[in-house]
């Protein structure tokens, strides 16, 4: 074999093992698509992901520091230790999508769906969880304070081991909730 078709394999080779390229962020961005695309790693800070279907996408370890969302699905996205901390989801679909570990601090979730999803271990301080749709929702030893709940649904959520201190919760349906103390509220049933 040559040494530049050796080259040329290596590079290729090397181009598919690393993050995804800009371009092919753009194009995701462009065609309004990235389903079950594998987008870990990725410095996404700033960009307007919003009406995306990223629905089974990969995104750990990526950097969406203020990213938007907005109505963007993610149903079944993998977004494990990723920072989002500042971005905007208002009225995305993340039902069944695992963000444990993550940094979601002074995001705004306004109305998305976030039903079935894990949120063990997640930074949600100072969130906006308005009216969000919880329902089934692990949120294990995460931290709430100075989070807003108003109106959110916690239907047979799980908040065991959870820091929740200053929150808003005014309105929040509680029905078959694990709180963080292990008691059942089923205030709102």
């Amino acid at each position: 074999m040559s040494v530049f078709r050796t080259a040329l394999i290596a590079s290729f080779c090397l181009v598919l093992a690393g993050p995804v390229a800009a371009s092919d962020v753009s194009t995701a961005i462009r065609t309004g698509a990235c389903t079950g695309c594998d987008l870990s790693g990725n410095n996404l800070s700033g960009k307007d992901l919003s009406n995306l279907d990223l629905s089974t996408a990969t995104l750990s370890a990526s950097n969406m520091s203020g990213v938007t969302l907005t109505n963007s699905s993610l149903y079944r996205a993998v977004l494990q230790a990723v920072n989002f901390s500042g971005g905007q989801a208002i009225q995305a679909d993340f039902s069944d999508a695992n963000l444990s570990g993550s940094n979601l601090s002074a995001t705004n979730f306004s109305y998305s769906v976030m039903v079935g999803a894990r949120l063990d271990g997640v930074n949600l301080i100072g969130a906006n969880l308005t009216g969000v749709r919880l329902d089934g929702a692990s949120l294990q030893g995460s931290v709430l304070n100075g989070a807003v709940l108003d109106g959110a649904f916690l239907t047979g959520a799980t908040l065991k081991g959870a820091v929740i201190v200053g929150a808003s919760m005014q309105g929040t349906v509680f029905c078959s909730t694990m709180m963080p103390d292990g008691s059942m509220n089923n205030s709102g049933c």
